[in-house]
């Protein structure tokens, strides 16, 4: 059997076998390798492509299933070391290791890690200096355990960083933030998620305030606080930020955060975000629905000049009248100018969270779904 697969394959050009192996999953070419050493080195190539290594539930890296995931660093440490293959295959790779830290975990400040965890931070360290010499390599994540993690300095050619930020609650005189720029800085860097930034309003430090020092263009505040105007001195350290992205639907518990906590005013919004409206061209705002927004009533929207992507709640658009329910809104609502004349020309995909009352619901006297008074109104 194995003599014949491996006439079969010595029958077809490498580059039939290249399009085959392209469409296999993980399953098949792991049992490929098992066949001849002219199918195992093919069959690696494709499987060491893009690479995954992540150690928690839940995180942004688990749900991807068409990349290779190394289930032991240590053992996969080695496979490097005999192979050097790799450096002529490997393009993506996204390594997030948590030392067990639950994805809403706060970290207490002073926290570092113990002897154990730092030799699992050299491991991972040694681990992805090998990658990074992959003359291929165009996108290496890395997802940090804690903030003042030393692994991303001895790195070439990091593109992407999750970063956990939960210490900006504490009061401290520097809550972080010199750790943070410093890791902004890395030349190679563009893209960065700040993770579980409960308070957005705490204070940068005039030391941190440094603009225009960073090549990152893409950011995303995952699980944080509110937005507040003092985020500009923390936006502005991109030399030439594209992508903004804010999650403010819940706390570290992993439950909406409790109001005002997370009290969204497009008037704070406004004053934070305008200093880049003729840069950004991506803005994501997904904001717990119970919020209070305050409809923009100044053509802030239409003032951003590349703006091509935009998610919003329908809240920053106009107020309703169930609204009024949960907020002292009165007078404001038939204030905000029509919703078309408040959207960029620029703009190319619009995506708007809409809530319950603004469901399609089962007519059943045409047999078919028909949307809500406030949909039909919207749209």
């Amino acid at each position: 059997m194995v003599t014949g697969q491996a006439t079969m394959h010595s029958a077809l050009p490498p580059e039939i076998w290249t399009l085959i192996l392209e469409d296999l999953p993980t399953k098949s070419l792991k049992a490929l390798c098992l066949v001849s050493r002219a199918l195992q080195a093919q069959a690696r190539r494709q499987m060491y492509r893009t690479l995954i290594y992540c150690d928690a539930i839940n995180r942004s890296c688990c749900p991807r299933t068409d990349s290779q995931r190394i289930r032991d660093i240590t053992i996969f440490h080695q496979s490097l070391v005999n192979w050097e293959g790799y450096r002529e295959v490997t393009k993506d790779v996204s390594i997030e290791w948590t030392h067990g830290i639950e994805w809403h975990s706060t970290p207490y400040p002073g926290k570092s890690e113990s002897e154990a965890e730092q030799q699992f931070s050299d491991m991972v360290k040694d681990t992805v200096v090998l990658l990074s010499k992959s003359s291929k390599l165009f996108s290496l994540h890395l997802g940090l355990p804690l903030l003042d993690s030393t692994v991303p300095f001895h790195v070439d050619r990091i593109t992407s960083l999750r970063i956990p930020i939960s210490g900006c609650q504490y009061e401290t005189d520097d809550p972080g933030f010199s750790t943070l720029l410093k890791l902004f800085q890395i030349p190679t860097l563009r893209r960065v998620q700040l993770d579980c930034m409960l308070r957005l309003c705490c204070v940068v430090p005039h030391a941190c305030r440094q603009p225009n020092t960073s090549n990152v263009t893409e950011l995303e505040f995952i699980n944080c606080g509110p937005i507040s105007e003092e985020l500009i001195n923390l936006l502005n350290w991109p030399a030439d930020l594209q992508i903004l992205r804010f999650d403010i639907t819940y706390g570290e518990s992993g439950r909406p955060f409790a109001s005002p906590n997370a009290s969204v005013r497009s008037d704070k919004m406004i004053n934070t975000l305008s200093p880049f409206k003729h840069n950004i061209q991506v803005l994501d705002l997904q904001v717990y629905e119970s919020d209070c927004i305050i409809p923009d009533q100044t053509g802030f929207l239409h003032s951003f000049s590349k703006l091509k992507w935009l998610k919003i709640p329908r809240q920053l658009l106009k107020i309703w009248a169930e609204d009024l329910e949960f907020h002292d809104l009165q007078g404001v609502v038939d204030t905000a100018p029509p919703i078309e004349t408040q959207l960029p020309d620029t703009l190319e995909s619009l995506h708007i969270s809409i809530g319950e009352n603004f469901c399609w619901f089962h007519d059943t006297d045409v047999a078919e779904e028909q949307p809500s008074v406030n949909a039909k109104e919207l749209f």
